[in-house]
């Protein structure tokens, strides 16, 4: 279980350098909530990091406990409060190697 974390932190670099790759130079971020019925983090807030030239969006949803970041998700029904927001393509972390 302690490779999780360190996994979780690679994962997580290879999405951000996906928008590196298609050539954005910073993120918007926008924040918002989890709305899924389905999972522990609905209501948890997060932010939808948009990609300044590719379009391409990211939706993380951050647990916090006592001030401090406990678990960061990757979140499929994340509704953010501007409606500016444009998306195209998403980008995911890739949960394939995860065992949950």
């Amino acid at each position: 279980m302690l490779l999780i974390k360190p996994m979780f932190i690679h994962k997580l670099g290879n999405a951000f350098d996906q928008f590196l790759s298609e050539g954005d130079e910073y993120l918007k971020l926008f924040p918002g909530k989890c709305f899924s019925d389905e999972c522990d983090s609905c209501g948890c807030s997060g932010y939808a990091f948009l990609g300044n030239k590719s379009g391409q969006y990211m939706d993380l949803v951050f647990k916090e406990e006592k001030g401090r970041v406990t678990d960061i998700y990757d979140c499929s029904e994340f509704k953010a409060d501007s409606p500016e927001r444009k998306f195209d393509k998403r980008v995911k972390i890739d949960k394939i190697e995860f065992p949950f």
